[in-house]
């Protein structure tokens, strides 16, 4: 089950990175709580603008996604609505 919960995260976080939703300023708040707490007041809003910020956010709503949904939620819930991968997250 693991080895499945890690494949569905890289496929499901490669299928977002490049979409608008990581793009959200809704997730400006959780790109902060990635770093620690000590950075993130040294360096403030600049955090946003770091090189890794898609990759980042697209795994951190990958990981919630799987590990919420379970390895096929994200798959069952495209194929029941019709919904693109940014749409199911």
């Amino acid at each position: 089950m693991s080895v499945l919960a890690a494949y569905a995260k890289n496929t499901f976080a490669d299928s977002i990175r490049n979409t608008d939703l990581i793009r959200d300023p809704h997730f400006d708040s959780a790109l902060r709580q990635y770093f620690p707490q000590p950075l993130v007041e040294r360096l403030g809003t600049e955090v946003n603008r770091h090189p890794l910020r898609n990759d980042i956010i697209a795994t951190m709503i990958a990981n919630d996604a799987i590990n919420i949904g379970g390895v096929t939620a994200m798959f069952r819930l495209m194929e029941e609505t019709s919904a693109d991968e940014a749409a199911a997250a």
